[in-house]
């Protein structure tokens, strides 16, 4: 039963993260080799139609991660959804560039007040470490939005 409710809070999760509706249906791809829990996933799959509303359910070794997809690691399998199931991929990229510009000029705000002598003189040393976390974060956030707009733009 674990696994079942394990199973259900990500697909959840990547829907609230992709912004769908948990009322829209998605395909839904299940990558075990663990023969007992593809098992309990098949012998409960009236459970997982009512709380995750798949379109369609693919549980087995065999299955292959889409290209475009968001993905979950559960004890002893993958979760696979399909993003073209979840948005629409002109929307998404819109969005994604917005948080590009975003994160764009969070990293320039973050350089130019570490790049400011007085500032870094001045500030308490957690303050300007802070600083430097947050240019980091925002970085790293940068990136993986560049990276995941790049995916998206691949695949209209």
């Amino acid at each position: 039963m674990a696994n079942l409710i394990e199973l259900i809070k990500a697909v959840r999760n990547i829907r609230a993260e992709a912004n769908a509706p948990m009322s829209s249906t998605i395909d839904v791809l299940i990558k075990t080799a663990n023969t007992d829990l593809e098992t309990v996933f098949e012998n409960n799959r009236d459970y997982i139609d009512r709380f995750v509303h798949p379109k369609e359910l693919t549980i087995g070794a065999d299955v292959t991660a889409p290209t475009l997809a968001m993905s979950a690691i559960i004890t002893d399998a993958e979760v696979y959804v399909p993003l073209a199931e979840l948005v629409d991929l002109n929307e998404e990229a819109a969005r994604l560039e917005k948080e590009v510009k975003k994160f764009e000029s969070e990293v320039d705000r973050a350089k130019k007040k570490l790049a400011n002598e007085r500032f870094v003189a001045n500030a308490p040393d957690d303050v300007v470490d802070a600083e430097r976390q947050k240019q980091t974060e925002n970085e790293s956030k940068l990136q993986a939005t560049q990276d995941r707009l790049a995916a998206i733009k691949a695949q209209q």
